[in-house]
């Protein structure tokens, strides 16, 4: 009988201790640093090779909140992440940083995420290439001159000593005002549930926290 109860009790202890480790992660939130610093924007680290990320930039609650927080005077800014270093991987690091030196992101990144997640039809340079500057509306020459340039090359590498500066281990990942880093644990029961929701609730409040402050 003591046996019983000692393995009911053990059973009740484990249960409960992964509960409380399933809290934890639920949480999602990185404190960066304590002192209030005067940094009044939004970073958002992705890849278009994440289905996640393609799930979030299509996600109409999200877009909605950005949109608020540019209305506020929020800086939003978004970084391509290529965890592992591959050929096509690094083409769209330098690809982004050339849409961003020409402030067409908007007309290049949709495109993008489909010729990767659902056409397949961006797989090298030159397929890369040819829907960056269709979607863009730019010439060849246009992109080629910022590709070979030198300062594209500086700004790639200042971006990748920025991103190893913080602890993103996954992605998407949400920077707000470089003091909340929150990191979406995605597996796929999360698309299904309110628990994305739940994430959008938490940054809308962090971001409408700090307007007030």
């Amino acid at each position: 009988m003591k046996k019983f109860f000692l393995i009911v009790f053990i059973c009740i202890f484990f249960y409960q201790h992964a509960m409380c480790q399933e809290m934890e992660k639920e949480n999602n939130v990185i404190f960066l640093q304590q002192k209030k610093i005067n940094n009044n924007s939004i970073k958002i680290f992705f890849s278009f090779f994440c289905p996640h990320c393609y799930i979030l930039e299509t996600n109409d609650i999200l877009n909605e909140i950005l949109e608020n927080a540019k209305k506020n005077k929020i800086q939003i800014q978004y970084y391509h992440i290529d965890f592992n270093k591959s050929k096509l991987g690094l083409m769209l690091n330098k690809a982004w940083i050339i849409a961003k030196l020409l402030h067409i992101q908007e007309k290049i990144k949709k495109p993008i995420f489909l010729g990767i997640q659902e056409l397949n039809t961006i797989y090298d340079y030159a397929t890369l290439k040819k829907v960056f500057i269709e979607s863009a509306h730019i010439s060849s020459e246009i992109y080629d001159s910022y590709w070979n340039s030198i300062t594209v090359e500086i700004l790639i590498k200042k971006n990748e000593q920025e991103i190893k500066n913080l602890p993103i281990t996954d992605i998407p990942a949400i920077l707000i005002y470089e003091k909340y880093l929150i990191n979406f644990p995605f597996q796929s029961y999360i698309i299904k549930s309110d628990l994305l929701n739940q994430y959008f609730r938490q940054i809308n409040s962090i971001i409408k926290k700090s307007i007030i402050n």
